[in-house]
């Protein structure tokens, strides 16, 4: 209930910020990971549908492939451009760089070897450099590594996770000294309270923007930072004012 109150004080009651002066750092630290848990539902659906998205793919549309004697056959070419990325297997002919300059990046497989392309670089290798001559695959072996797919994925989702609240944490960092800036000709200046105080407060001030980029990150994108900022510094003057003149 603790919790609740205090996510109802940082969301729309700044008049009452003075009462989230007490909280000890560990109820702060647990409204932020709250904070972060919700954000990252819409991430993790997200990669969860992609997963499953890529899967039909692979499974529908890649062309049955094997590759064996450090030489890949195929049937059937595969051809697929998508945002400046392209992915290609074609073993019917010999495959050049000319084939993959209007792609940003992306990878061309042939019968011999391979072609990448990443940072405007462009890499050809031969099977035989980069896989034993022992090494068999076909579309179903291949498919046996997706669980390596889905560990990727996580990780990727793990490490968005960190970013974000990092992110979050340096949003607060500005708040508070955009904040600081702006009420320090208050009486007391700055309400009477020390710059960690202050940066609690903002971290609480930070609470209803996240929750609005929630919201809108179903229909319209997320919120701009420098919007999102805006919002928790309109949260925490109204707060510090409220503090100044009681």
């Amino acid at each position: 209930m603790k919790l609740l109150n205090d996510f109802a004080i940082a969301l729309v009651k700044p008049s009452r910020y003075r009462e989230l002066l007490h909280n000890s750092t560990g109820r702060v630290a647990l409204f932020v990971a709250v904070l972060m848990l919700l954000s990252s539902v819409t991430l993790v659906t997200g990669s969860i549908m992609l997963y499953g998205i890529l899967g039909q793919y692979y499974t529908e549309n890649v062309p049955e492939f094997e590759f064996k004697n450090q030489t890949l056959t195929s049937e059937e070419t595969f051809d697929l451009e998508f945002a400046g990325v392209k992915l290609m297997i074609d073993t019917s002919r010999q495959l050049t760089e000319a084939d993959i300059e209007d792609a940003s990046q992306g990878v061309l497989f042939d019968s011999d070897g391979m072609i990448v392309k990443t940072g405007g670089r462009v890499i050809e290798a031969q099977y035989s450099e980069v896989a034993a001559a022992d090494t068999v695959l076909t579309k179903n072996s291949l498919y046996a590594y997706s669980g390596m797919v889905k560990a990727a994925i996580a990780i990727s989702v793990i490490i968005s996770i960190i970013f974000s609240a990092a992110g979050f944490m340096l949003g607060a960092l500005i708040t508070a000294a955009l904040a600081s800036f702006v009420t320090m000709r208050l009486p007391g200046r700055n309400a009477g309270l020390s710059f960690g105080q202050l940066y609690k407060l903002a971290v609480y001030s930070r609470g209803l923007p996240v929750i609005l980029s929630i919201v809108l990150s179903m229909f319209i994108g997320g919120i701009p930072f420098i919007i999102s900022i805006a919002i928790s510094l309109i949260i925490l003057n109204t707060a510090l004012f409220k503090m100044s003149t009681v």
